[in-house]
């Protein structure tokens, strides 16, 4: 009896973890482009540095589908929907900006400071096991939400914004 119920409780396990999984869809609604990465890099040091996907979609309009998040290289972000010259591009902007540290002589000032996290055990674990030049774009399609895998993502050379000049 002990043996029937551990195999139960085993096979609920593998049953409950293949419906968390999520899926990723091999035909979609729309038509992804050639896709491309770049990395860039303000002119000052707050402007701070970033990476930017564009996605370039056609075909979307027959359709009623929103795109919502692109997972790549670890990272989510939302992303915003360009139009330019009759070609559609969903773009994510992943930021890499150091926080804030306040400094001062009195340590009562810097009570906000958060300290360094060395582990994420809090952190929310990434979804999807991916290569470096891949991406999952998740999209919502008659209320259900699917992902598509995106392969080659082609990397274009940095883009590196001038400092600002000051003004007198």
């Amino acid at each position: 009896m002990r043996n029937v119920t551990y195999i139960g409780i085993v096979i609920a396990m593998i049953f409950s973890g293949c419906v968390s999984q999520k899926k990723l869809q091999t035909e979609t609604p729309f038509v992804l482009g050639a896709v491309t990465g770049q990395k860039w890099i303000g002119g000052m040091e707050q402007s701070g540095t970033g990476y930017e996907l564009a996605i370039p979609v056609s075909n979307m309009s027959i359709q009623k589908v929103d795109l919502l998040e692109v997972y790549f290289r670890g990272k989510v972000t939302r992303v915003i929907i360009e139009e330019n010259e009759n070609v559609i591009m969903a773009v994510a902007k992943y930021y890499s900006a150091k926080p804030d540290i306040i400094m001062h002589a009195d340590p009562k000032q810097e009570v906000g400071n958060q300290p360094p996290t060395l582990d994420k055990k809090g952190a929310k674990a990434f979804p999807f096991d991916l290569k470096t030049n891949e991406a999952i774009l998740s999209y919502l399609e008659k209320d259900k939400l699917k992902y598509v895998k995106i392969t080659q993502v082609k990397e274009k050379a940095p883009k590196i914004y001038p400092a600002a000049k000051p003004q007198d």
